[in-house]
């Protein structure tokens, strides 16, 4: 939306494919910063011996 507002501002026209790079990259962006966070906030309740005797 910040995108859209700065072109309406400049009262330059959007150009479909610039905003669609942006658009994706933004939700990328903002799937990344979730998926770590929750990652960041996990607790682990695996042993070291359970984790090194997995594959066994």
């Amino acid at each position: 939306m910040v995108y859209y507002k700065l072109y309406l501002y400049k009262k330059e026209f959007l150009d479909p494919e610039d905003m669609y790079d942006k658009l994706l990259v933004g939700m990328v962006q903002l799937l990344t910063a979730e998926i770590a966070g929750k990652i960041m906030k996990c607790k682990l309740t695996t042993t070291k011996e359970e984790f090194d005797n997995w594959d066994k």
